[in-house]
C-alpha cells in the first residue's frame, strides 16, 4: 500500500474510532460499527506496513502496533455486544501505542538532543557531545 494512502486511512480511521468511543457514550446506534470500521482501517494500516529492512528492535515496536490494532477489534466486538469491557482493551491498546510512539522515536533524537545538551555547558561537561554535533556521528558510548 502507498505510505499516503495509508497516512489518509490511517487519519479517517483514528476519527472514526474516537467518533465511536465519544458516540457509544450517548447509546447511539451507530457508534459500535464506526469503532468497528476505525478499528479495522487501523489495523489494516499496521498489517500492511512493511518490515523489510527494519531491525529486531523495530520489528518488535511493530509487532506491538498490530497487537494494539487487534486489541481494539476485539474492544469493538465487546462494544457490539453491549459489555464494558471494550474500555478496558481499549485502553491496553492506547498504551502499546503510547509505548511504540515514545521508544520509537527515541533512538532518532539523539543527536539532536545531544546538541541541545552540549549547548548548556552546566547541564554537561563531557567534550564528547560537542563532538557528536560536529561530527554527526554518535559514539559507542551513547548508543543503546
Amino acid at each position: 500500500m502507498n505510505s499516503q494512502i495509508r497516512t489518509y486511512l490511517f487519519t479517517v480511521s483514528a476519527i472514526l474510532l474516537l467518533g465511536g468511543a465519544v458516540l457509544y457514550l450517548t447509546q447511539w446506534f451507530v457508534a459500535p460499527y464506526l469503532f468497528a470500521v476505525g478499528a479495522a482501517g487501523i489495523t489494516v494500516c499496521y498489517l500492511t506496513e512493511s518490515v523489510v529492512g527494519l531491525d529486531f528492535r523495530q520489528k518488535r515496536l511493530h509487532r506491538f502496533n498490530v497487537l494494539s490494532g487487534l486489541l481494539m477489534i476485539a474492544a469493538s466486538a465487546f462494544m457490539f455486544k453491549g459489555k464494558m469491557e471494550w474500555v478496558i482493551l481499549l485502553a491496553i491498546s492506547a498504551i502499546f501505542q503510547t509505548y511504540v510512539a515514545f521508544v520509537g522515536s527515541s533512538r532518532r533524537n539523539y543527536p539532536f538532543i545531544f546538541c541541545l545538551i552540549s549547548r548548556f555547558p552546566f547541564l554537561s561537561t563531557d567534550n564528547r557531545l560537542r563532538h557528536i554535533c560536529r561530527s554527526g556521528t554518535i559514539h559507542s558510548e551513547y548508543r543503546q
